[in-house]
């Protein structure tokens, strides 16, 4: 995966990060922090890159105003959806 992320400025595991948000709703950062098994500390940092590139943003948690939910923006759907098709295209020329 991170040669197809790479193509869009992007790491493996922020692509993996934006599509683990994409198939959520509500994701906190501690449930990032457990799917990918990283700490708080580098799960924050990969955040705040994410965000400044535009990706991702934060929103409160309805349920908990100290927690804040992140959602895939335009740009961070996009980047996925092309990342993904770039993956399939490859993966089926290479199958030929």
């Amino acid at each position: 995966m991170d040669n197809y992320a790479k193509q869009f400025g992007l790491t493996g595991t922020q692509m993996s990060i934006l599509d683990f948000i994409g198939t959520r709703t509500d994701v906190l950062q501690r449930d990032i922090e457990t799917e990918f098994n990283i700490q708080r500390s580098t799960a924050t940092v990969t955040l705040q890159r994410m965000e400044k590139q535009d990706l991702v943003e934060r929103h409160p948690s309805p349920n908990d105003s100290r927690q804040k939910n992140r959602h895939r923006n335009q740009r961070g759907q996009t980047a996925t959806r092309a990342c993904v098709q770039l993956h399939y295209a490859t993966t089926k020329r290479n199958q030929r």
